[in-house]
Parts: structure tokens; C-alpha cells; sequence
């Protein structure tokens, strides 16, 4: 161990270190073209077929758990299989007659998706150095996560979470949008209801034909009773086939039918505002997983008329990501409201977890703002929030925007908490006030011991927060201050 950081080693010797050194440059310009052709050669294939078909498999394959598990973000089936087909098929070329793939192609189509992953992987390993271990680890760490996971939460805690803040804008977002975010929300549920049902009844119909085949044996034999084997295998598999893209498939008339209490003006708007038509986005925008995918802002692929909704979880476990945009653009007074909503949240579950515990929000002194101290016993909470995500750039590998967002949603948060902190633990008392200048709060001298900053995100960091010492190295020169009395920081 080296601080928190855990340092391995290999058997490979300093020649062979130079000699990876050596190759490092050329190993990364040849997977950088492989990686280019892998994705075109997925990009045609993804056009032999009917689009929402190869959609169906491609998640059938990723998606599901045994039955009496519970699907999450870390599921060993990769999103990013189903993100990066969903963005290709949003691309040209689109298939000329949509037939359903043969089972040749549908293979060729899984078979280059699994070597692009693994070309990622190799691309990522080769780049270049930065300026060092911390540097290229952080680098490395960022960009493997951006290829591999997606999402950052349950759907009931997301959703919880999306509730807080937006609905204070539904006026607004029915005005603007034609929806609101439980309608958002509701409409995301519809989906994975539908989802689920659908795929179970189609799993209890392919076993009933198979059974039924099983039924058809006359004979006793060995080799009668192997070849009902494989005419029920055959009878569940094609009754399986013929049903997917059906089960994953959706309209405004199904949904409404489905939850009668959805607006079906509502779920239309939802599916003109989140929904990219198959074939319409420029190629040259979406070109693999280093870039963003179109279905981070507009989740639903569109078709004839017909909606599939690649990631299911995507309107309800990324509720945030899809509204954050659409508000910003044209409620700049959003974001400060945001903040006070994170503050709020944060002081209340710190007050449910200390019985007893003095909540004290939106404070000023000396010229500065604290958004929130809570003081149990004689110990203070200082609450700096930040409601800034880390960026796309910085999640694949930028450190310089890396740097600047750690700095926006983490380093100011810390310089101003530290500041509370020692105003705190000063030899003579502690007066704040409230936004008029009224006094608001008074702390005797010697009163509080220790003071612990706590920072509240309302997105999570990308999962960096394990990352925290190379984190600190990255702008040590203004995370530096850490004299006083015991102090801590916690990533929301």
C-alpha cells in the first residue's frame, strides 16, 4: 500500500517494461484504426436487418436476470452493448427492407460488438502517458468506466431524487414540454411493466410448446426421446424469436391502455421530445463509444411509428439527465433553486440520522455564504452542496476538464467549508445571519470541538470518490489546506 492507493506489480522485467514502452505508440494508432473499422463493420451490419428486431436480441442479451435477482447498473449484461448499438442504428445506412436478420447475421452483429469492446479496452491500455501514475490512472479509470457502466443508481432512488427539484417546474415544463416529470416517470414505468409481462408470457409460451412437443412422443426409445428434445428446443426458441421484438416494443395507444391514468397528450410529447428517429442522426456524430450517444438526451428509438426505449431504466434511473438540459436552457433561476433543494435534503437526513441535531440553513458571515450547519453536541456540520455532474469529457478521459469540474463540484466546496470551519473553531464567538443581515445564530467561543464539511453532490461523481487521493494530486496545489481540528469529506 502506498497512502490509500494499492500498488501491484508483474513478473515482467525492466526489459520488457522498455520494450511495452516502445510498442505503446504503434499499439495505440493500430487499434485506434481497428477500433474505426470494427465499429463500420457493425455500423452495415446493423443495416441487414430490421433495426428494432436486432435491438430485441441485443438487449435479450444484456438485460435479463435469473429469475428471483434484481437487475442493477453493475449487471455482469453491459448497457453499453445496447448503448452503442441503439446510437449505430440511429445513424445511416438503416436497412432498405427491414426482414428480420438470419441467425448467420444476427452472430456476425454480437460477435463484432464483443470485439469492439475488447479493442476499447486494448485503445484505453495503450494511450499515451500523461504526467504522471496518479495522471494516467485516473485517465484510465475514467475512460474504462465511460465504456463499461451506465447509470450511477437504483430507479426508485433516482426518481425520488428527480421528484425534489423538478416538480416545483411542472407549470412550466407543461407549458414548454407538453409533460411533466411524473408523467416522465410514469410513462418510464409503463415501459418496463409492459417489458416484463410481455417477456414472461413469451417465456411461458415457448416452454408450452415445447411441452407440447414432448407430448407428441409415441415411442420410448433413446433416439425418439432425443429428437423430441430437440423439436421441443426448436419449438421454445422460435416461439421466443417470433414474440421479441413485440414484447420490447411500445406505442401511445399501449401505454395509455396499459395505465389508464397517463395523459395520452402527455405521452406523445414525451415520445416527439425523447425520441430519435432510426437513420436520422448524422454518422460522423456518433462514430463508437467515445462519443456521447444521441440517447442520452432522446432514449427512445423511433420506427414506422413504433418506440423501443433502448436502455429501459433511462426514464427512471437517469430522470435527472434527461430533464437538466431541457430546464437549464431556458430557466437559468433553475439552478440556484436546484442547490437550495440539495441543501435541504442533505441538512434533513443529517437531522434524521442526530436525533436532537440543530439544523441552521443558508447562513452568512464575514462577507461569506454557508448553505447549511447543523450542530450536534459539539460537533458542527458544515454543508457545502454542489449540484454540478462531472462532464462527458471528463468521464472518458480529459483531464484538464476533469480538473476544472473536480474543482466546481468538489474543490470550492471544500475551500469554502474550511473557511465555516475555522470561523468556527475561532477563540471568540461565532455570529451568522440570514440573507438581510439579521443575526440568525450565535456560537459561543470553545463550544464546538470539531467540525467535520460535509459536501453533498446531487449527481454522483462518475465514481470517482474512490479515486480521492489521485483526485487530491490532481489540484493539490488548492486542496492543500488541511490544518486545524479533524475534518472529512464525503461525495455525494
Amino acid at each position: 500500500m502506498q497512502g490509500q492507493v494499492l500498488v501491484t506489480s508483474s513478473g515482467l522485467t525492466a526489459s520488457e517494461y522498455e520494450e511495452l514502452a516502445r510498442v505503446t505508440p504503434a499499439a495505440y494508432d493500430e487499434f485506434g484504426r481497428e477500433l474505426a473499422a470494427a465499429t463500420a463493420r457493425l455500423r452495415n451490419l446493423l443495416a441487414t436487418g430490421d433495426p428494432f428486431y436486432i435491438m430485441a436480441v441485443v438487449q435479450e442479451m444484456n438485460l435479463p436476470v435469473p429469475f428471483g435477482d434484481y437487475y442493477e447498473p453493475t449487471h455482469k449484461g453491459l448497457e453499453t452493448r445496447i448503448e452503442l448499438v441503439a446510437g449505430l442504428l440511429a445513424t445511416p445506412p438503416t436497412a432498405s427492407a427491414p426482414e428480420r436478420p438470419t441467425a448467420v447475421d444476427v452472430q456476425a452483429i454480437l460477435d463484432e460488438i464483443d470485439h469492439i469492446l475488447l479493442v476499447n479496452l486494448l485503445f484505453n491500455l495503450t494511450k499515451g502517458p500523461v504526467d504522471g501514475p496518479d495522471e494516467a490512472s485516473l485517465q484510465f479509470f475514467s475512460t474504462s468506466r465511460w465504456m463499461s457502466l451506465r447509470g450511477t443508481s437504483f430507479a426508485g432512488h433516482a426518481e425520488e431524487l428527480a421528484l425534489e427539484p423538478y416538480q416545483s417546474q411542472e407549470p412550466w415544463m407543461l407549458k414548454s414540454l407538453g409533460y411533466t416529470v411524473a408523467d416522465l416517470i410514469g410513462v418510464g414505468r409503463a415501459v418496463t411493466e409492459l417489458h416484463t409481462a410481455r417477456r414472461n408470457a413469451l417465456g411461458k409460451a415457448g416452454a408450452d410448446a415445447a411441452t407440447a412437443e414432448l407430448t407428441r412422443v409415441k415411442g420410448s426409445s433413446e433416439s425418439e426421446r432425443r429428437e423430441a428434445m430437440g423439436r421441443a428446443m426448436m419449438a421454445r426458441i422460435t416461439t421466443t424469436e417470433s414474440g421479441l421484438r413485440d414484447a420490447v416494443t411500445v406505442t401511445a395507444d399501449s401505454i395509455c391502455a396499459h395505465d389508464p391514468s397517463l395523459d395520452r397528450p402527455r405521452v406523445e410529447a414525451i415520445f416527439r421530445d425523447l425520441s430519435v428517429p432510426v437513420g436520422s442522426v448524422d454518422p460522423t456524430t456518433y462514430r463508437g463509444l467515445f462519443d456521447v450517444n444521441p440517447l442520452r438526451e432522446r432514449p427512445f428509438l423511433e420506427h414506422d411509428g413504433v418506440y423501443l426505449l433502448a436502455l429501459p431504466a433511462a426514464l427512471s434511473r437517469d430522470v435527472d439527465t434527461l430533464m437538466e438540459s431541457r430546464v437549464l436552457a431556458t430557466r437559468p433561476g433553475f439552478s440556484k433553486q436546484r442547490a437550495a433543494t440539495l441543501d435541504r435534503l442533505a441538512a434533513g437526513y443529517l437531522a434524521a440520522l442526530l436525533p436532537g441535531a440543530a439544523v441552521h440553513p443558508n447562513l452568512h458571515y464575514e462577507g461569506a455564504e454557508l448553505d447549511g450547519l447543523v450542530l450536534f453536541e459539539r460537533t458542527a456540520i458544515v454543508l457545502e452542496g454542489k449540484a454540478s455532474r462531472i462532464s462527458a469529457a471528463s468521464q472518458h478521459g480529459d483531464l484538464d476538464r476533469l480538473r476544472t469540474d473536480v474543482a466546481r463540484a468538489v474543490e470550492d466546496a471544500w475551500r469554502q467549508g474550511a473557511r465555516a470551519r475555522d470561523f468556527l473553531l475561532r477563540a471568540e464567538e461565532s455570529v451568522f445571519t440570514d440573507d438581510r443581515g439579521r443575526e440568525a445564530l450565535r456560537v459561543p467561543a470553545g463550544m464546538v470541538r470539531e467540525v467535520i464539511i460535509v459536501n453533498p453532490t446531487l449527481h454522483e461523481l462518475a465514481g470517482l470518490a474512490q479515486q480521492l487521493p489521485r483526485l487530491r494530486s490532481l489540484v493539490s496545489s488548492r486542496q492543500a489546506n488541511t490544518h486545524g481540528r479533524s475534518t472529512s469529506m464525503t461525495f455525494g
